[in-house]
């Protein structure tokens, strides 16, 4: 719990951590507020439920790492199903299980994405050096030159 607490206030990486918590509660907060959200017109709401946990999955995949990733990914489950849940009391939202299914694969796919880019690239985005043809080649990646 400690080690959970001390990377959640941001001593592991504290802008990550710190865009983490910011954009945990702008979620909630949007999630929650009467009246507020995009129209189910063409779908609009199922895609903003899925950008957001998908930015909250990419967040969470980048920056964190051991049990505190376990932890968060509990914490942004949690928060996947239980905004659904709060919204069936709040004026002017509704609920359903499309919208969880929306918040569930946005946030499967943020993480995916985050480890994909973590593997690739160590989580930096750009490479230490350029990389010579031979190089680029033997890791099929392009000349950086």
């Amino acid at each position: 719990m400690k080690e959970f607490l001390r990377a959640m206030a941001g001593r592991a990486a504290p802008v990550r951590t710190g865009l983490w918590w910011i954009s945990l509660i702008a979620v909630i907060a949007l999630s929650i507020t009467p009246d507020m959200g995009p129209p189910e017109r063409f779908g609009l709401d199922k895609a903003a439920h899925f950008a957001a946990y998908a930015w909250l999955g990419l967040l969470t995949s980048v920056s964190l790492r051991g049990r505190v990733l376990g932890a968060s990914l509990a914490a942004l489950l949690c928060t996947a199903i239980g905004t659904e849940v709060v919204q069936v009391v709040v004026e002017g939202r509704s609920a359903g299980m499309g919208d969880v299914a929306a918040n569930l694969c946005g946030l499967a796919a943020g993480m995916a994405l985050g480890r994909a880019w973590a593997r690739r690239g160590g989580g930096r985005l750009l490479p230490r050096h350029a990389a010579t043809p031979r190089e680029a080649s033997e890791r099929g990646r392009g000349s950086f030159g």
